[in-house]
């Protein structure tokens, strides 16, 4: 009988050395609980993946993989005591965990440990595999090719993800007028060499506790690519907005391009997608001034909007906003309290005035209406019309939200199919974007906006994480 191969959980290298040294009898329990703090964030975009801070995980989640919960409370509880981990003991049963972190002086870089334990292993598994299972309306025919075919090459990604976080501690260092060699920073990150004392000057500095920030967006990103590298996929649709969730979503714009294909392979996304489809709903909206929809619409359909706004902001305040942040604040008009964002709303208001109407009214009694809206109507015509058309011609494109990532041979024809279906749907086609996804990091598709990262400076921190916490509650009850 052919014996299973071990499964792995991921750890910072400095309690990979102090676990194994340790008396500590049930460590691949240790290791399984630690893995969890960064796997669970695998799952979604949220104020997590920014921000160094606790992540909630429920008790069940653990019993998965540590059937016993005294175990479990005996290796949470050492790990807490030996000051290894963190834990955040305010709970409320059935709606909020308690939350877990990774003590800030073992945040590095994240190595692999292997489980030895058979019967760990074989929950691992089996966790794995029921994730397979959930079925997926309309999507079955991609999700079949999903779990085929995704992965990601896993050394350069690792490499690129550290480049990135080399990139933003050099940044750091510039803000807070210190200085270190770059093998200095890759020992920071490595937990090598000096590091401690490397690390105590930069946080000695104002800002210099952006450090930990940066180091556990690292560990997040590390996180993701290894579960893509050891199949750890999930595939499913947000039972709130209809949209496809899956490692691909989550994973930033940057390792996009360290995804395996046997042919190049280009993004095709909608200029201003969710400008667009609220234009497509105002349209049959009768309070709306016609005229001044379809000035909209003409600007949101051409991919034009942005820079209108910019323009027009420039003109009435003075300042000046680049397509990025003019985008940022569009959607903090478009999602926020009508509360809140006043003075981007004045601007707006003073260029759209019956929009701005209709974004308050809409928004009133739950300021994500209009974005659970605008979103259900791009996962249905992506996810429910075009990708169908798209299988029944033979093709079976990756998908991220509002775009599209396919091999070069098929970009034009799901461009074509693409433009058909949104003609049928809407009676009008956005202008598209087509690129290589090897070209650069970014591209213009909005879903690699996070919601919480758009509202990251709200002037009410309360507010902020209302917002963000109801976009992605069904994920986070999900993951649990």
């Amino acid at each position: 009988m052919k014996s299973l191969k071990n499964e792995k959980r991921y750890i910072p290298q400095p309690l990979k050395e102090l676990l194994l040294n340790s008396q500590y009898k049930r460590k691949d329990d240790l290791y399984c609980i630690i893995d969890l703090i960064y796997r669970k964030q695998v799952y979604f975009k949220n104020d997590l993946q920014k921000q160094y801070g606790y992540c909630e995980i429920a008790r069940a989640s653990f019993l998965k993989f540590i059937p016993d919960p005294h175990n479990v409370k005996a290796a949470i509880d050492y790990l807490v005591e030996q000051g290894y981990i963190m834990r955040n003991d305010f709970f409320v049963y059935g709606v909020k965990a308690k939350g877990y972190k990774v003590s800030k002086e073992y945040l590095g870089t994240k190595v692999a440990v292997e489980i030895t334990d058979p019967k760990m292993n074989i929950r691992i598994k089996k966790e794995k595999l029921s994730l397979r299972k959930k079925r997926v309306t309309n999507l079955e025919f991609q999700k079949s090719r999903y779990y085929k075919t995704f992965k990601i090459n896993e050394n350069e990604a690792l490499q690129a993800a550290k480049d990135k976080a080399m990139g933003q501690i050099k940044t750091l260092l510039l803000n807070i007028k210190y200085r270190l060699s770059d093998s200095q920073i890759s020992d920071v990150i490595d937990c090598k060499g000096n590091h401690i004392k490397s690390r105590n000057m930069i946080l000695q500095c104002e800002g210099g506790n952006q450090l930990h920030s940066i180091l556990h967006r690292l560990m997040i990103h590390q996180q993701q690519i290894y579960a893509i590298a050891d199949g750890w996929l999930y595939f499913k649709r947000n039972s709130t907005n209809g949209r496809l969730d899956s490692n691909l979503t989550s994973l930033p714009s940057y390792l996009r391009k360290f995804i395996i294909s046997d042919e190049t392979l280009y993004n095709i996304d909608i200029k201003n997608s969710q400008p667009y489809f609220l234009y497509t709903r105002l349209r049959n909206e009768p309070t709306v001034d016609k005229n001044e929809v379809e000035h909209y619409g003409e600007l949101a359909v051409s991919g034009q909007l942005y820079e209108y706004i910019a323009d027009k902001f420039k003109d009435i305040t003075g300042k000046t906003k680049d397509r990025e942040q003019t985008k940022r604040m569009l959607f903090k008009i478009f999602y926020s309290k009508i509360t809140s964002f006043q003075s981007y709303k004045n601007v707006f208001r003073n260029i759209f005035p019956s929009i701005m109407e209709y974004i308050d009214t809409t928004n009133t009694d739950k300021h994500n209406t209009l974005a659970v809206a605008m979103q259900t109507m791009e996962s249905h015509a992506i996810l429910d019309v075009v990708m169908p058309a798209c299988k029944a011609v033979g093709i079976t494109p990756l998908t991220i939200h509002d775009s599209f990532i396919v091999a070069e041979s098929e970009a034009s024809t799901v461009r074509d199919i693409f433009e058909n279906e949104f003609k049928k749907m809407f009676g009008l086609v956005p202008a598209l974007h087509y690129q290589n996804i090897f070209e650069t990091e970014n591209d213009d598709c909005e879903d690699d906006i996070d919601f919480e990262d758009i509202l990251s400076d709200f002037d009410d921190k309360h507010d902020n994480n209302e917002i963000i916490e109801t976009i992605y509650l069904d994920d986070r009850q999900k993951s649990a």
